[in-house]
Formats: structure tokens, sequence, C-alpha cells
């Protein structure tokens, strides 16, 4: 995904009508981004930074070698593995997203993976460890990395010569990737935790913790994005969101608190910040772009819990049953899936929930099984399907829990205000009816 073109509105409220003697404000309407949300794969660079050079990155010839070294490898190949109907849906959903691209989303500078490129063996080079890692990581980390990387190459050569698209959809359907992605979450976490500890501020880091998270989410980038990023693997797959993740970590560790909404769509920062309101709005464009700021979920779940309860469709079970409800709902609609890709029409979903609130449903198998799209009014709503530029979006992660379209380790799991898990649970079996 990719953020589009910012917006500017006007608004009527002036800095003096909203200033407090300790914090400066600025409204968020100068910063209205949409979203250019794709059901299928899209390679996703998480920095520009990745695109440097990298001396530890292997020559030509280390590459050639490391090539000829797997020819010698048995492989196993996915046709062995998946029975003919699964065959079928995979080449028909992969099909189904690459021709909804091609005819209904303007790309413009956003990279996705075509349909016609497949997974190709990589050489051991590729897939190791930078040399300076030990010197800012300890020797458990750099281990769990270079075994974490080894699985990943090992994934990749299981399904090479299988189309990356269709490996998507196998993916979607299996989970067989989930567990790899959690675990280099999990690496990132310690990580930056560790990497972000307060006492490595100084001067010549910079005089704001931003300085601080920029540093070292440019270490996770320059590991992790080069590999990511290379063609003909299924590696973006299982690094976008661990990435993405470590970004909002830093955020969420060293400076969230800086950040204050203050509703009617303004947000403070403290006026004493290194930098003044330059910094200030320096930090209200970087979260904003990367949907940190993003808390609509409460108030969304609040919708469909009332919509629910004024159809008599309001549940009433323990947080154990609506977990495990939610993930019955989510395995069902998975189940119905093959039957009802081809051929989707999401606009056949929308539905009013409430003034102002319009949803729409449909398919992706980028990093759960399917969307929440919202808008403000149907006429809104069919816009974002046409375009698949959206404001606003949830995910349906495969444990049926609501999740941010951009964060989507934030679920409904973690609100603590408004039964959201029993709103969660009526939102699915909403999908599931539909």
């Amino acid at each position: 995904m990719s953020g589009a073109k910012k917006k500017k509105k006007k608004t009527k409220k002036t800095m003096s009508t909203m200033a407090s003697p300790d914090r400066l404000v600025t409204p968020l309407t100068n910063t209205i981004l949409t979203k250019t949300i794709l059901p299928g794969v899209a390679i996703e660079n998480p920095d520009q930074r990745s695109l440097r050079a990298d001396p530890c990155r292997p020559t030509e010839a280390e590459v050639s070698e490391g090539t000829n070294r797997d020819a010698d490898r048995p492989q196993r190949s996915l046709v062995e593995s998946v029975d003919g109907a699964t065959r079928r849906h995979m080449e028909v959903e992969a099909a189904h997203y690459a021709a909804k691209v091609k005819d209904t989303i303007p790309l413009r500078d956003l990279k996705r993976i075509p349909p016609d490129m497949r997974v190709e063996p990589q050489p051991d080079e590729l897939y190791r460890t930078p040399d300076w890692l030990r010197k800012t990581a300890t020797a458990t980390q750099v281990s769990e990395l270079t075994d974490l990387l080894d699985e990943l190459r090992a994934l990749n050569q299981e399904f090479s010569g299988e189309l990356v698209t269709e490996v998507a959809v196998y993916f979607t359907a299996t989970r067989l990737d989930v567990d790899l992605t959690n675990r280099f979450q999990r690496w990132c976490d310690g990580y930056v935790r560790q990497r972000a500890d307060p006492a490595n501020l100084n001067p010549r880091v910079g005089p704001h913790p931003f300085c601080l998270h920029r540093k070292v989410y440019g270490e996770v980038v320059k590991i992790l994005s080069p590999i990511a990023n290379l063609k003909h693997t299924l590696n973006i797959r299982v690094l976008a969101e661990p990435i993405r993740f470590a970004d909002w970590l830093l955020y969420d560790l060293l400076w969230k608190g800086d950040l204050r909404l203050e509703g009617d769509g303004w947000c403070s920062f403290p006026a004493n910040l290194p930098g003044g309101r330059a910094t200030g709005e320096l930090l209200i464009d970087y979260a904003i772009e990367r949907d940190f700021l993003v808390d609509g979920m409460q108030s969304f779940l609040a919708s469909v819990k009332t919509w629910s309860a004024e159809r008599g469709q309001h549940a009433t079970r323990s947080e154990t049953e609506l977990h495990s409800g939610l993930v019955s709902l989510a395995t069902d609609i998975q189940v119905m899936r093959p039957l009802l890709v081809r051929n989707f029409n999401s606009t056949k979903t929308i539905l009013r929930l409430a003034d102002e609130l319009w949803v729409a449903w449909d398919w992706q198998v980028r990093n759960g099984i399917g969307y929440i799209i919202t808008g403000r009014s149907e006429t809104e709503l069919l816009t974002f399907l046409a375009t698949r530029q959206v404001r606003k979006y949830y995910v349906v992660r495969h444990d049926g829990l609501l999740a941010y379209g951009e964060t989507a380790w934030r679920t409904s799991d973690g609100l603590t205000e408004g039964d959201p898990l029993v709103a969660n649970f009526s939102l699915s079996r909403i999908i599931h009816m539909r």
C-alpha cells in the first residue's frame, strides 16, 4: 500500500482557540490521506534507504555459484502437496486479483508483483546477516536471525517454480507463513526494545527521541529490507509486517506521548519540543502517514453493536466463547471462499450501519482474509471500491479479530470499552450471512 497526495481543507477554528500554555496544536485536516488497498500481494519498499548499496551483499559470481549449488538440491513442488480443487482455487483467485488491479487501480508509483512472476531459487549469500549486526545485537539475537533467514530461504526453495500470486492465495488458505512472520516480528520486538533504550539518545543522535527512532528503524531496514525486496521470492509476504511493526513500536516506545488528539480534527504537542512547531508537525505527519494515530475502531464497533442490538442480534457470550466463535466464523468464511471469489462483486455487500457509516467487504491475501471498507455515504463507498483509494478500512484476520489495516497487530482484542469482542463477533456474523 502507499499513501496518496495530501489534501488540504479549510477550518474555521483558530490556533488561539485551541492552544494551552504548555502545548501547541495543529489541525489534522491539513493531512488527510487516502490509501491504495490491493487485494493481492504488493511489493512495498518499507524505506527508500533499502535501495542503497549493501556492502554485505554478494557479488554476481557468488550469486551464480550459490544458484548452481541449489540445482543439485531436491525440490518439492507445490503441485505434489495440494489437491486439484485447491490448485484451481489458487489459479482462479490469483487471476481475479490480477484482473481487478489491471482494470480498476491507478498504480502510479506503487510497485506490485506481476501476475506472471514465479518463485526462483535464491543463493545462501543473499540471506546472511550483515557483519555489523554483531555490534548492535546480542549473540543470541544474531543466531536467532540467522536461523529465521535460513527458514525464509527454505520456504522460497519449497515453492520454487510457482507463481508468487498463487502461493499468496495458498498461504491465505493454509496460514503456512504466519508462524514465520510472527517469529520475525518477535525478533524485531526484541531488537528494537534493546536499541531504543533512552540511554542511547545523545547529542550525536539528535535532540528528540524521534532521532533515535529513525536511527534504529534505519538499522532494521538495512537488515531486512534488501531481503524483503528481492524479486522472484515470497520474502515481502513474510517481512513486510515485521518491518512496519518495528517502525510502530519505536513510535510507541519513544514519542507517542508527545502527540495528543484533541478532537474535532486537531492534534497537540508540547510547546517545548526541540525545534518547536516544525518538529511537532514533522511528528504528526510521520504518524499520520503510517496510520499510527488511527483510533476509530472503538466508535466503529460501537456502531456495529448498536446496529446488531436493534435487530436482536446482540451476542451475550463469555470471552472464551467469543474468541472461539470468531475463529469458527472466520474458518467458515474461508471454506466458502473458493466458491465466492470468482466474479465476486464487493458492491453487493454494501450495508448501512449508521448515519454516515456504510461498509463493504472485499477479499484480500495481504495480511488477513478480507477488508472491511468504510465510507460516509453509499456514493463515497462505491467510489472507494471502484478506485481502491480509501480513507479508512480494517482487516479481518484469520482468527476473526478486526484489526487496523496498516497496523494489523492492533486488534479489537486490545480495546477495553464497549464490549469490543461482542461487536466484533456481530460484525463477523454480518459478513458470514452476506
